[in-house]
């Protein structure tokens, strides 16, 4: 049996049945065992999944574009951080510096000179293989010869400029800690995820005879299995804060029986990202809709999935070794941003976004990538669908997105 089953059978023989909020939480995040936490390739035509910056790097040219509007919207600061949180391989940051050196030699202004690309990643096994995929744009410790790896600066501060005879443009790259670590209004300009929420742990609750079920990790004879509690109180104060978000809270109907997630740490990410933010955009692109659709009948059994090897796997039969999500209320995002004092734009499409950035980016049809990325990543009913926020402060959406 894997470690990390096994540790999590060890706890519930010890313990009993474990939230599934718990059980997900070890499943993907664990030190040593974690989905994530391992290092493993787990995204792209040889992982489990697909995910945009994996397909085409018109991806990252697309959003490099937007960065650049905001930009300007700001009125062009001499600095504009862009600060990808869960950057996984490195590909977005890899694709849009190389847009942003491209554009730079082509058409020169102050846009490539002012960015300064954060990566915000918790995980030593990632953060190297975004080391080795991000090569050209990490600082080389002074002195070291020309064919030694490049090591990146792990400060908030510009850390040097890359080399003039690389070709690069002066754009440069670091990581951060977790953003409850960073000092508040330390960041002007974009904070940039992709596909992060809909990972972070959820409770799974039901109505059941007028009271709150949660969902637990049992055992049973061929392994984990599904189990209906009490809500612990966690629960419970997930459920009054999400308030009007739950499925039949003080005026609604309570739906029998049907399994609904929620996830306060959503919501108390995004109050941190609030909270780091001096002027700029924060931009969200998930799996989710807003609440009115996520909490209705159109998701009989929630909205919890788990890919293994591009398919679909029982959530509990694995953990460790395949990944676990649940969509994203938007609407409990835009609620607490404006809590936090942040605009946001209406909810919008991956598909619409792009397009309203001038899909597909020039030079993009000639570029490597996935035959059919170009088609997919607009796709209605394929990556198309994935949502997209805009929030910010201090720089006004109006017109942001016209073409």
């Amino acid at each position: 049996m894997p470690e990390l089953a096994q540790e999590l059978r060890e706890r519930i023989l010890a313990s009993g049945p474990i939230p599934f909020r718990d059980f997900m939480r070890a499943a993907l995040y664990h030190p040593l065992h974690g989905f994530y936490a391992s290092g493993r390739q787990r995204t792209g035509p040889s992982g489990d999944f697909v995910t945009s910056p994996t397909l085409h790097p018109g991806f990252g040219a697309a959003l490099g574009e937007l960065c650049l509007r905001l930009w300007r919207r700001a009125g062009e600061p001499s600095e504009w951080c862009v600060l990808e949180m869960g950057a996984g391989g490195g590909e977005l940051a890899r694709d849009l510096l190389a847009w942003a050196q491209a554009r730079h030699q082509g058409d020169p202004d102050g846009f490539p000179p002012a960015l300064r690309y954060r990566i915000l990643e918790p995980f030593p096994a990632l953060v190297e293989r975004q080391r080795a995929t991000l090569a050209p744009w990490c600082p080389r410790p002074e002195g070291a010869p020309p064919g030694q790896p490049r090591m990146p600066s792990p400060a908030l501060a510009s850390p040097p400029s890359t080399s003039a005879s690389s070709g690069a443009p002066p754009s440069t790259l670091g990581w951060l800690p977790p953003p409850a670590q960073l000092p508040s209004g330390s960041v002007t300009g974009v904070l940039l995820s992709n596909e992060l929420v809909d990972a972070f742990p959820v409770h799974r609750l039901r109505w059941r005879q007028g009271g709150l079920e949660e969902a637990h990790a049992g055992l049973s004879d061929t392994g984990f299995t599904e189990a209906w509690l009490p809500a612990t109180p966690d629960a419970l104060r997930a459920a009054e804060e999400l308030g009007g978000h739950v499925p039949g809270g003080p005026a609604g109907v309570r739906p029998e029986g049907r399994p609904f997630e929620l996830c306060p740490e959503g919501r108390e990410w995004l109050r941190q990202c609030a909270r780091v933010l001096r002027r700029g955009s924060i931009l969200t692109l998930d799996y989710g809709a807003e609440a009115p659709e996520l909490y209705s009948d159109r998701f009989p059994r929630g909205t919890l999935l788990s890919y293994r090897g591009h398919g679909t796997a029982d959530p509990y039969q694995a953990p460790g070794d395949q990944d676990l999500s649940a969509w994203v209320d938007f609407s409990a995002l835009a609620e607490e941003g404006r809590r936090q004092g942040l605009w946001s734009a209406p909810l919008t499409t991956q598909r619409d976004l792009l397009l309203h950035l001038g899909w597909p980016p020039q030079g993009a049809l000639g570029s490597a990538g996935v035959p059919g990325a170009l088609e997919s990543l607009v796709a209605p009913g394929g990556l198309g669908a994935i949502r997209a926020l805009l929030q910010g402060k201090g720089v006004s959406p109006v017109g942001l997105l016209d073409t």
